[in-house]
């Protein structure tokens, strides 16, 4: 398959997802561990059914939470991956957060982030949402160049968010006002 020419389609997480989400958050947990605070071999250890809640607390959930995937159409493989969460107060729902966000080496930079942020975008819209924010680490410079031309903004850093083999990260909060 040319990947230069390979469709894709961004769609949110459905039932009969679990195993192929499961083994796509793995290897972005795996390859990129200080991209996310969640741990490697803590998710590794989640049983079936903890994934298969994960994508049931996603269907359930329309208006506080969505969760979108990539997946390409020449095998239906899932290729990205995405979370969106809105704020549980009154005072706080205008507000959303994206997490999990991951898109396998082999399809970066064809567009894929870009479509699944557009998604949880529409999402947000829909549902009231005035603002996305995200935390990135200040050194993953492609998720934020990616993250700046999808219409987001720096508005501080969060120090020592993480500790990976003995050192300290910090993250760059970005928001993205609808």
């Amino acid at each position: 398959m040319n990947m230069e020419t390979a469709a894709f389609r961004a769609r949110p997480v459905r039932a009969g997802d679990e195993s192929a989400v499961r083994d796509l958050r793995l290897e972005g947990l795996r390859l990129y561990p200080t991209a996310f605070g969640a741990d490697y071999d803590e998710a590794a250890a989640r049983p079936d059914g903890w994934w298969r809640d994960w994508v049931a607390e996603y269907l359930s959930a329309t208006d506080m939470a969505a969760a979108f995937v990539a997946e390409s159409e020449a095998d239906g493989a899932l290729i990205g991956m995405l979370t969106v969460r809105r704020n549980n107060s009154a005072k706080t729902r205008h507000a959303a957060n994206v997490y999990a966000m991951y898109v396998r080496e082999a399809w970066q930079g064809k567009g894929v982030a870009s479509r699944l942020l557009e998604s949880a975008a529409e999402w947000a819209k829909a549902h009231g949402v005035q603002m996305l924010k995200l935390s990135v680490e200040v050194d993953n410079i492609p998720a934020i160049r990616c993250y700046l031309r999808n219409g987001y903004t720096v508005y501080g850093v969060d120090p020592h968010v993480l500790i990976y083999d003995n050192a300290n990260y910090d993250m760059l909060l970005m928001v993205r006002r609808l």
